[in-house]
């Protein structure tokens, strides 16, 4: 009777610590998922860097849905899948931004510092609206798309000695389609 006693007791003790141990993994492993979620999964799994060199913020959005950025002067960048975006940390006299791929502005007014988007061969000049610029490196055409107040829209002289810019204003429910190809630009 006493050794039954007894090997019931080791049993009860190995029972329990088995619970603990798998327990314990679980945990672990519940801790470890919910932390890789949460780093892929993130809002903030942009990829974005700051070139300490030039002072220049770079932005790239990896994931599959748009992502916000606010620039130090309160505008608004919606960046969408694909596509990157880059742009001075502390802004001079004019607020430029450089953008591969698409995405929405909602810039805020300052007359006295003009905001300028260059997404290839088309330069986007506002002081203060929302629009859309569409400019993937692969694309056939340009697009740029007014929601709100008004945007002088032109494209990139070849030669940078040249002032031939033909310069075309957009309102809002308007935009401007550049084709590549033809070097053309349609309102």
């Amino acid at each position: 009777r006493l050794w039954s006693r007894i090997g019931s007791m080791v049993a009860e003790r190995r029972s329990r610590w088995t619970i603990t141990r798998v327990a314990a993994s679980l945990f672990l492993l519940a801790a470890s998922a919910f932390a890789l979620f949460n780093y892929f999964h993130s809002g903030d799994n942009i990829v974005d860097t700051v070139e300490q060199s030039t002072g220049f913020l770079h932005f790239v959005n990896t994931e599959s849905t748009v992502k916000k950025i606010t620039m130090n002067d309160n505008s608004v960048i919606s960046l969408e899948p694909g596509s990157e975006v880059s742009f001075a940390e502390v802004f001079g006299d004019k607020r430029e931004v450089y953008l591969s791929g698409e995405a929405f502005f909602e810039v805020t007014r300052n007359i006295n510092q003009p905001f300028l988007v260059y997404a290839n061969e088309v330069t986007t000049r506002v002081l203060g609206t929302s629009f859309l610029v569409k400019a993937y490196k692969e694309e056939k055409e340009i697009v740029v798309a007014v929601k709100t107040g008004k945007v002088s829209v032109f494209t990139n002289p070849p030669d940078e000695n040249k002032n031939t810019r033909e310069e075309i204003i957009v309102t809002p429910n308007q935009q401007v389609v550049y084709k590549r190809r033809e070097n053309l630009t349609m309102k």
